[in-house]
């Protein structure tokens, strides 16, 4: 019988001893969590992340469940949840802290997303209240306020906003040429551009010294052109070309030219000389063959040409971008900007094609998604494209050459579907290439 009790015992404590084994830590509960949420499992993401909150009150592993958990809600629009756990954030971090700051933008984005913009924008002015005027943190607020304000269409009210950033003494440079694109963006229509020109003349009269005198400039030609100014658009290009010329000679190294010169070949291509921006890219290329940024000049020269509708050369360089940079992912891009080419030249084979090409050397990867997108949308157009020209030939117009085909000019979005149609006809594709006429970031 004592022999009985004692093994009892012993399994007891073993039972116990594995029990404790078993017992997963928050941080192994959290690293369960992060991998159920990328594997597109969000309910086992919630529960193992709610287990820690449970645990634990306060520490790194609680703020990154915390933040878990925020994300999750959000993609579910659960709005609810999602702001209760982006509070829970503030009071653990406050808004000098990044991951805080972050969680407040996130609050912001989220009652936007839910069709709240009123609350958004009250959410910043309630945020701007508890930060200092003129840090990063107050600018980024105040930008995110007038582009709230812009989609809002309350333009005079954007100006103001903007125009407190471009002002304020101590918001850095990269801040003031955030707002300085903001603030075109308001003055952009017939009715108001001219007066957003003479603002900026204001502004660099009261700021002779400012960094971003050649953005303030490439701006005012923005505005001259929408007005049909060209004669002034010309001028404020010439002010940008000389503005950067002077930054050329003060530079050291080329890693400091090198930006310059391809802010100098896209401004010629803006003043309508595309040539001369493509023809320094290349002169640039020849003579600097270890630059370590040659990709990127070489998708703005696939730009300049996209934009000037010189697809096949712009293919051409497209195509050097696939072989000459294997190693480097961002050649992903070239596939989706010779695609878009091929479909502005009504080549949907090809097109067709080069997504597949995608698929096929990046699988599994968010630009193979975007290639599949691609593919429906090329078939799409190639419908729809059909169907015009079986209209035109029912009405007895033969001569397809007056029939509107699809402007490169205006993006993708050009060649799909009305709103009616799914949303998926419409691609997503990588930052660097949206179209033929956006084949790179502008510099």
């Amino acid at each position: 019988m004592n022999r009985t009790i004692a093994m009892l015992a012993i399994l007891v404590v073993s039972l116990g001893i594995l029990a404790s084994c078993a017992k997963k830590t928050p941080e192994e509960k959290l690293k369960d969590a992060v991998e159920a949420y990328q594997k597109g499992d969000p309910l086992g993401a919630i529960v193992l992340a709610h287990e820690i909150l449970n645990e634990e009150t306060t520490g790194p592993v609680v703020l990154q469940a915390r933040w878990l958990l925020a994300q999750s809600y959000i993609n579910d629009r659960q709005w609810g949840q999602a702001h209760t756990m982006l509070d829970a954030i503030l009071d653990q971090t406050g808004l000098n802290d990044p991951i805080g700051q972050q969680a407040a933008f996130n609050k912001v984005a989220a009652f936007e997303l839910s069709g709240q913009r009123p609350k958004a924008l009250q959410q910043i002015a309630n945020f701007s209240e508890g930060v200092t005027t003129g840090t990063p943190f107050w600018a980024q607020l105040q930008l995110r306020r007038a582009e709230l304000l812009l989609k809002d269409n309350q333009l005079t009210t954007a100006q103001q906003v903007t125009a407190q950033i471009l002002t304020h003494p101590q918001v850095p440079e990269e801040a003031r040429g955030a707002a300085l694109e903001a603030l075109r963006h308001s003055y952009s229509t017939t009715e108001t551009a001219r007066a957003g020109i003479e603002y900026l003349e204001t502004y660099l009269k009261d700021n002779p010294s400012t960094q971003i005198v050649p953005d303030v400039y490439l701006n005012m030609a923005d505005l001259a052109k929408l007005i049909d100014d060209k004669e002034s658009a010309n001028r404020y290009y010439d002010e940008v070309l000389k503005a950067l010329q002077t930054r050329y000679e003060q530079a050291t190294g080329f890693n400091e030219q090198g930006p310059l010169i391809m802010r100098t070949a896209w401004t010629h291509g803006q003043k309508g000389d595309y040539e001369k921006g493509v023809a320094l890219l290349e002169k640039t290329l020849e003579d600097f063959r270890t630059y370590p940024d040659r990709i990127t000049m070489h998708y703005l020269i696939v730009r300049l040409y996209g934009d000037n509708k010189q697809y096949d050369k712009a293919i051409e360089v497209a195509r050097r971008i696939q072989t000459e940079y294997l190693e480097d992912p961002r050649r992903v891009g070239a596939y989706f900007a010779v695609a878009e080419m091929l479909l502005s030249k009504k080549d949907y084979d090809g097109a067709g094609n080069e997504y597949r090409q995608v698929l096929s050397l990046f699988p599994g990867t968010e630009a193979a998604g975007q290639a599949n997108m691609g593919i429906r949308r090329v078939e799409f157009v190639r419908r729809q494209d059909l169907a015009a020209a079986e209209t035109t030939g029912t009405l007895g117009l033969t001569d397809t050459s007056t029939t509107p085909t699809t402007s490169p000019t205006t993006g993708p979005a050009a060649t799909t579907a009305p709103a009616a149609v799914d949303a998926a006809t419409t691609p997503i594709v990588p930052d660097a290439i949206t179209s033929p006429t956006e084949s790179v970031p502008e510099p």
